[in-house]
């Protein structure tokens, strides 16, 4: 591995939810919650935008463990990263996700706190001062991790 990344969810800048669970964010994402506030928000529709899941693997960290796990019909597939942060900064209950690097700099969408399922201790992704919350990420507190490895042939060929 030459690195630890996480999965960052993200809503509408203006949002009033502090965090979410993993179990939570399944139900959104496989289209069994369907209002915010059923997960403790304002009553609004939500809106996940995802990737499509056949060239990301951050829905499949999520679903991971899970049988049959799928998106839900209510989800808006996007062509990029470019077009999920618009959207989401643009849908008022819009929710969606990204690597680390990709959501580090946004201004113009709000990172959620993540905790492990059925629980509310939440784990920021960023720090205040909105650097990576390294130490979570490298000792797994921030429930959505990966490793990224970078793999080379020894022969030296293409």
């Amino acid at each position: 591995p030459v690195c630890f990344d996480g999965v960052v969810f993200y809503t509408h800048r203006d949002l009033p939810i502090d965090g979410l669970s993993v179990d939570q964010l399944q139900a959104i994402f496989m289209g069994k919650v369907t209002n915010w506030q059923e997960v403790g928000g304002p009553n609004l529709p939500i809106v996940p935008i995802s990737l499509n899941p056949e060239i990301t693997t951050s829905i499949r960290i999520l679903f991971a463990g899970l049988k049959n796990a799928s998106l839900g019909r209510n989800v808006q597939i996007v062509r990029d990263y470019t077009e999920e942060t618009r959207k989401v900064a643009s849908t008022p209950g819009g929710i969606s996700y990204g690597s680390l690097a990709t959501v580090i700099n946004q201004q113009s969408i709000r990172p959620l706190g993540l905790a492990k399922a059925y629980s509310k201790n939440y784990v920021q992704p960023f720090t205040p001062n909105r650097q990576v919350n390294a130490e979570a990420i490298r000792d797994g507190t921030y429930p959505l991790t990966r490793r990224l490895f970078v793999v080379t042939r020894q022969d030296g060929l293409l």
